[in-house]
């Protein structure tokens, strides 16, 4: 796979879903995109699905110093919905025939939860980011 390739997939997927709002006036070939999606050797990018509303337990662990991300119990997980959907994610997927190589999750529960959905054995990995003590990423 070239770089420009890799790229103009990627630029296809976030102008998509960064601009896909009412009267945004942005035309994607949705069979193109998937044609190139089926070639494979990409990277694509999945945001866990839907939790918990329980952001303050998560927020008063973390502040507490007491948010481990090896105890699910600690923090905000998928919910039931959540997992549904990440299923659906799963299942779209191979009905669509794209190829899943290697799944890799950060090490909160929810992303975990969500990876699993795709394959039994996936990859952990640090945070991509974290917040610093002024609350910037």
């Amino acid at each position: 796979m070239t770089l420009a390739r890799a790229l103009t997939v990627l630029l296809a997927l976030v102008t998509e879903f960064a601009l896909a709002q009412p009267g945004a006036g942005v035309k994607l070939d949705p069979a193109a995109l998937l044609a190139e999606l089926r070639q494979g050797g990409l990277v694509v990018y999945f945001r866990h699905t839907q939790t918990l509303r329980e952001h303050d337990h998560e927020g008063r662990m973390r502040a507490s110093g007491q948010l481990d991300p090896a105890r699910c119990e600690t923090q905000r997980n998928l919910s039931e919905a959540g997992l549904q959907q990440a299923q659906r994610q799963a299942a779209d997927v191979q009905r669509l025939g794209i190829p899943v190589g290697r799944v890799v999750a950060s090490r909160y529960w929810r992303t975990r939860q969500n990876a699993a959905a795709f394959a039994e054995g996936w990859f952990l990995t640090g945070d991509m980011g974290w917040m610093d003590t002024a609350g910037f990423f």
